[in-house]
């Protein structure tokens, strides 16, 4: 519940500071649109002042305005064109001195009523152009020649992009501390869930822990209780019984708590291995003996299939044997009913590969790719027969690693799984 709380705290603080970011950003647009509205006005003030200087281009647009009802229209378009071109130029030149880059359209309109003179490609007089329209009138020696009112527009294009561009100082640094804080959130939400689900995967080790730790303890404590009635009595065949049961019930408790800590010391880096040249097939064999008659109680049967020319490697044996032993209790545990588990060996190329198949339910795709990790276990369905800790897989990874190898699934809903050793034979 905290961590939802904390959560939603900081989505709303994100939020907010979106939203004030925002209402920055349109401060900022303002202010630099009245910047920019001041260096226009001072261009379209240059522009004027140099249209002023510039005779020719005075005449010329008096002869455009006295020819406008004039017959003679190919004329004036020729001149238009050639009054255009050279008020871009004009243009041109002054945004070049004034260190003001833009793309820009023009007009020269008379009177009022904006009655077109001349005009550059792309200038629109519709009012709702006005924000982005700068205009001034020619004042001087033009107006007293016609007697008339010529104004100049500096029409900019694509405004609001070049207001965005100004920005960009500000813009992007506060854009790149907002994907980062975003992304922090989303990795926050992430490990939030990842803590959660290691929460639960905690609980659920701690009761498969009890409940296997919670059996050898109660039986060993009935036993001691039997034991003290037997040696009450002085039967001493009934003690013999109970002290071999209460050894055996001693070394599974021991087991479990093995197990845990082996694992743990490896994954610290602190499990010293004692590799020694091997040879793989005799160990497998006192293996295989030991599981045969727990598969044949149930009916089932454990076959052994030897098929490696050579099984020779340098590996610790008793890590091996703990690797190979939790393959056959989870083909026993998981497999199917009666159990029916074939051992194979066979090279493969410079290793040796070990395999270990079931004919239980089988393994989904999703659920293969999440095995080995630690304390995980399949959940649902008749697959857990039985509890456990989710050590067994994952301390078989640890202990091929450590011998350079690897481990593999191969598994399909239905029709059983093969949890496969691979091994670096020794050099011969």
């Amino acid at each position: 519940m905290r961590n939802l709380i904390l959560s939603v705290i900081v989505v709303g603080a994100l939020l907010g500071l979106t939203i004030v970011q925002y209402g920055l950003l349109r401060v900022a647009i303002k202010l630099e649109k009245v910047r920019f509205d001041k260096e226009a006005r001072l261009v379209v003030g240059a522009a004027v002042d140099r249209l002023g200087e510039s005779l020719a281009l005075q005449e010329q647009l008096i002869q455009l305005r006295e020819g406008q009802a004039g017959p003679r229209q190919q004329e004036l378009q020729k001149l238009a064109k050639a009054v255009a071109d050279s008020l871009a130029r004009l243009i041109d030149s002054v945004l070049v001195e004034e260190g003001l880059p833009m793309d820009y359209a023009f007009a020269i309109e008379e009177g009022l009523l904006s009655y077109p003179v001349v005009s550059g490609k792309g200038f629109r007089s519709a009012e709702e152009e006005a924000y982005r329209t700068y205009g001034r009138i020619l004042q001087g020696k033009l107006r007293e020649d016609c007697s008339c009112d010529f104004f100049f527009y500096l029409q900019v294009n694509n405004l609001f992009p070049l207001l965005m561009k100004r920005l960009y100082s500000i813009l992007l640094p506060s854009a790149a501390f907002l994907l980062v804080l975003l992304a922090a959130l989303l990795f926050m939400i992430a490990m939030l869930a990842q803590l959660r689900k290691l929460d639960q995967v905690k609980n659920d080790f701690i009761n498969n822990l009890t409940h296997e730790l919670k059996t050898p303890a109660f039986s060993i404590s009935l036993l001691v209780k039997l034991l003290r009635q037997a040696i009450g009595v002085g039967d001493r065949k009934r003690s013999e019984a109970y002290l071999s049961l209460l050894q055996n019930e001693n070394e599974q408790l021991k087991g479990h708590i093995n197990r845990v800590l082996e694992l743990a010391s490896m994954e610290s880096g602190h499990y010293e291995l004692e590799f020694r040249e091997q040879q793989l097939h005799p160990l497998l064999e006192k293996i295989i003996k030991q599981y045969r008659h727990k598969a044949e109680s149930r009916g089932g049967q454990l076959n052994y299939k030897p098929e490696a020319a050579g099984d020779g490697l340098m590996g610790d044996e008793r890590t091996l044997r703990s690797a190979f032993q939790n393959l056959l209790d989870n083909a026993l545990l998981y497999g199917g009913e009666p159990p029916n588990i074939v051992v194979s060996t066979q090279n493969q190329g410079p290793n040796i590969l070990v395999s270990v198949a079931d004919n239980g339910p089988g393994i989904g795709p999703k659920e293969q790719r999440l095995l080995f990790r630690k304390f995980y276990r399949i959940p649902g369905g008749n697959i857990h027969k039985t509890t456990g800790f989710g050590l067994g897989l994952s301390f078989t990874r640890h202990i091929a690693h450590a011998h350079g190898g690897t481990v593999r699934v191969n598994s399909r809903v239905g029709e059983g799984s093969t949890f496969s050793i691979i091994l670096p034979m020794s050099r011969q």
